[in-house]
């Protein structure tokens, strides 16, 4: 266990992610304005959907440092295996949030994380490790640029990353793509990973 929490960096992905959790926390209700397409001017999007990516590029940076030879030939399922990166990214990252936001931030923060963390792992599926953050992060570009209806405050139904909080249908959302992206990670071709391949 010790050499696992080493290999896949545990401890530097959670700090990390406790340090990005603060600051989101300390951001939380903080807009940047971003073209919206789809209303045809300038939109506000809150800062802490892209802070969001820090934990997610932690921990599926230390699932990947396991070696994806090593998690193919496991004989403990690869979601045990990554684990402890997982948690402790995710978990540090909500955490942090709700030092300086409180509730409704650990809320936002861990739905956010949760569903770019799927988008992650499905991008791992389709693109394989490399291209793996192209989903997410063509996920949020579309949300900035399309995610809004005109004569509508709330975002659309699939821009969840754009909700505050308390969107319960944001929550259900992310979860969704978090358990989806665990349920294909054992699926991910080891012929199209970078570290499968050496």
């Amino acid at each position: 266990m010790a050499l696992l929490m080493r290999v896949t960096f545990v401890a530097t992905a959670s700090l990390t992610s406790a340090l990005a959790g603060l600051v989101a926390g300390a951001m939380r209700g903080e807009s940047a304005a971003m073209p919206s397409l789809s209303l045809g001017t300038l939109a506000p999007v809150p800062v802490v959907s892209v802070i969001a990516m820090v934990p997610v590029i932690g921990a599926f940076g230390g699932w990947s440092n396991i070696g994806w030879h090593a998690i193919a030939n496991a004989t403990r399922a690869p979601r045990l295996l990554a684990t402890p990166v997982l948690v402790g990214s995710l978990g540090a990252y909500s955490l942090g949030a709700a030092v300086f936001g409180g509730f409704g931030s650990f809320l936002e923060n861990g739905r956010n994380s949760l569903g770019l963390l799927g988008l992650v792992l499905i991008g791992a599926r389709i693109l394989g490790e490399r291209g793996a953050v192209l989903l997410p992060v063509s996920f949020l570009l579309a949300s900035f640029l399309f995610g809004r209806v005109p004569g509508h405050p709330s975002p659309s139904w699939w821009a969840w990353v754009l909700a505050d909080g308390a969107s319960a249908w944001a929550l259900g959302m992310a979860t969704l793509l978090g358990a989806l992206g665990l349920l294909v990670a054992p699926q991910i071709a080891v012929s199209n990973l970078r570290r499968g391949a050496e």
